[in-house]
């Protein structure tokens, strides 16, 4: 079998969810099943300028097949303007708006989505929902299209055109039954085949030390917050909402 992993950025720097989601499947599927993988993502490295840093053309990483093509330009100040407008309301934004706002929101590769509709790939697998390649690119395959949409309760799920993206998958695969519920109640897909398979987690190395040693706060409670330290991820409010925990 081969598979295709089509995703805005890719990489071992690559610090996302989905990003990551996708090269450890991608490898494993090459590793323990025996499948071709191959990943057709951009040239970007940051996800807030879709800037061109990384060369275009093929390379080969953890034995997948990685195809980079540029960015058609970088993402537009416009964006900024029309994400603080949807926002108050997503769900009232029209199709137009939205769309709109898919395609500002980036990153838009033309070279990309020839290459994922000329695909021969006995499969091909998008990350995540949220993004220009998985928008426009879904519907241009005839392979069986999955969706790993990597999904969260944020404004942007609420936009029109996501109900077309999540409607066009042939399959869908998601990381938590939380995820899974929240999908199903914005944009409705239980008539579609899905699975709910989670990510994988390695084992710490024989030396670790607890949290509590780490930190030097011996036997005391603490809280530990997993993710990206990203304002975008809610980390600013969770620090501000901990700080009043401490107060109060």
């Amino acid at each position: 079998m081969k598979a295709a992993f089509v995703t805005p950025r890719y990489g071992p720097e690559v610090i996302g969810g989905a990003e990551s989601g996708a090269r450890q499947l991608a490898e494993h599927l090459v590793a323990l099943a025996g499948w071709e993988a191959e990943v057709y993502t951009t040239c970007a490295r940051d996800h807030l300028s879709w800037a061109n840093e990384l060369p275009a053309g093929e390379s080969r990483m953890g034995g997948v097949l990685v195809q980079r093509f540029p960015t058609d330009r970088p993402r537009h100040p416009e964006g900024l303007v029309l994400d603080g407008r949807l926002r108050a309301d997503p769900a009232a934004a029209t199709l137009e708006e939205a769309d709109r706002w898919v395609s500002l929101n980036g990153p838009v590769s033309s070279g990309l989505l020839s290459a994922v509709a000329a695909s021969d790939a006995d499969v091909v697998v998008f990350y995540p929902y949220l993004y220009h390649p998985t928008v426009a690119g879904i519907g241009l395959v005839g392979a069986p299209a999955v969706l790993h949409p990597a999904a969260h309760d944020e404004p942007a799920l609420y936009l029109p055109v996501f109900a077309r993206t999540f409607a066009t998958a042939d399959a869908l695969v998601f990381q938590t039954m939380a995820e899974r519920r929240l999908v199903q109640r914005v944009h409705p897909v239980a008539g579609r085949p899905q699975l709910l398979m989670g990510l994988g987690v390695g084992s710490p190395p024989p030396s670790a030390h607890r949290g509590g040693e780490v930190l030097g706060i011996g036997d005391r409670p603490y809280v530990v917050s997993v993710g990206r330290v990203d304002e975008h991820k809610g980390s600013a409010m969770l620090a501000a909402f901990f700080r009043t925990y401490k107060e109060r």
